[in-house]
């Protein structure tokens, strides 16, 4: 089938990774697939290089008529069957362009940001949401908040991120790596993520001013792209907390597996928005121990006690203790890791994460034909 993904975001995180992750794969197996990107933006870049088709992605609103024509103009000049959005100014425009085409339609809801609105005191979706015949949810939190809100079981499909296994393999980390990485600290604790707000590396700075008197030697990691103005608070902060010395920022990376195959402990002290991080999946992929919080569907992946330990959101001194707790107990810490590694096999292969989300736009085109 030909598929035909649209993306509205400009930036590089966790959503657009996962976009491309399921496009390539697709590819792979033989389908035809196009991005709808910004030209701008990362995707639009990446998938070129990935030798996806890509086309360009200009609105001036959701609901600008000439971007819904044009993104119509092109669902029939290259014969689309299914298209896929994931952003809402997308969800919209080429949703809408969809629907008038006479195409499959299918969306995924990515984070678990809050949805909808009230109605006389009734919980009521966005139109938005009535568009798409399937819409996939990241995590089951995200699915139970979309059917709160009135969106039908039938429609609804829960398929976390898959992780690449080869990958995202554990590996005997050594010293020459961390050396090389310029981590020659010990123990290495690590965040990886969009250094957004939301995702409270300032949780995770504060967290290191607490364990620095029993971890004199450790070094905290945070590895993720960010706003300027974002990077620069937190350096402050780090200046303020007095741990500016055992931080290192390391921004955007592409060698993400090293970087967990050289860390002891990973976290995300997220305070909001997540469905199933991919940090987090990456870390369990890895067989690293893992801290999060238990916000939207982290609690689904971290089981406490078997797969990583759930801490309080905002409570950098209970993410202290938790880390702090794994350090102290490597063997139940690399049992963990353990854990997490036959969990993410079970269920986050990004090969079969991408055959079930073939098998949904099946579903939807096979339904389409009986109607």
């Amino acid at each position: 089938m030909h598929i035909l993904h649209a993306e509205a975001s400009p930036h590089w995180g966790g959503q657009e990774m996962r976009t491309l992750m399921d496009a390539v794969r697709c590819f792979r197996l033989g389908h035809r697939v196009t991005i709808l990107a910004r030209p701008e933006g990362a995707l639009s870049q990446r998938a070129r290089a990935a030798g996806l088709a890509v086309a360009p992605l200009r609105l001036g609103s959701p609901w600008d008529p000439r971007g819904i024509a044009a993104i119509a103009r092109l669902i029939r000049s290259v014969g689309t069957e299914v298209v896929h959005t994931h952003s809402s100014a997308d969800a919209w425009a080429a949703g809408l362009a969809a629907r008038l085409s006479g195409v499959g339609l299918v969306r995924t809801r990515h984070i678990s940001a809050p949805m909808g609105r009230r109605l006389l005191g009734r919980p009521l979706a966005s139109p938005v949401y009535r568009l798409p015949e399937a819409i996939i949810a990241t995590s089951a939190a995200i699915r139970d908040s979309l059917l709160e809100l009135g969106v039908p079981p039938e429609r609804l499909w829960v398929l976390p991120s898959g992780v690449d296994l080869e990958q995202f393999r554990p590996r005997p980390e050594g010293r020459s790596l961390r050396a090389g990485l310029g981590l020659e600290g010990e123990p290495v604790i690590t965040m990886v993520a969009m250094l957004r707000p939301e995702k409270r590396a300032d949780v995770f700075l504060a967290a290191a001013s607490h364990l620095r008197p029993e971890f004199p030697q450790a070094l905290f990691v945070l590895a993720g792209g960010g706003a300027e103005g974002d990077l620069a608070t937190l350096r402050r902060l780090a200046e303020r907390l007095g741990v500016s010395a055992a931080v290192r920022f390391l921004g955007h990376r592409e060698d993400v597996p090293e970087i967990l195959a050289a860390s002891d402990v990973c976290v995300l002290p997220s305070a909001g928005n997540d469905g199933i991080p991919q940090a987090v999946v990456q870390y369990l992929a890895m067989a690293r121990p893992v801290v999060a919080t238990p916000v939207g569907g982290i609690p689904e992946v971290i089981e406490e006690g078997r797969t990583g330990l759930l801490v309080r959101p905002n409570d950098p001194q209970g993410l202290a203790g938790s880390i702090a707790w794994l350090l102290r107990h490597p063997e139940q810490a690399k049992l963990m890791g353990q854990a997490g590694r036959r969990l993410v096999e079970e269920r986050f292969d990004a090969d079969r994460v991408a055959r079930q989300t073939l098998e949904i736009y099946e579903r939807v085109l096979r339904g389409k034909r009986k109607r």
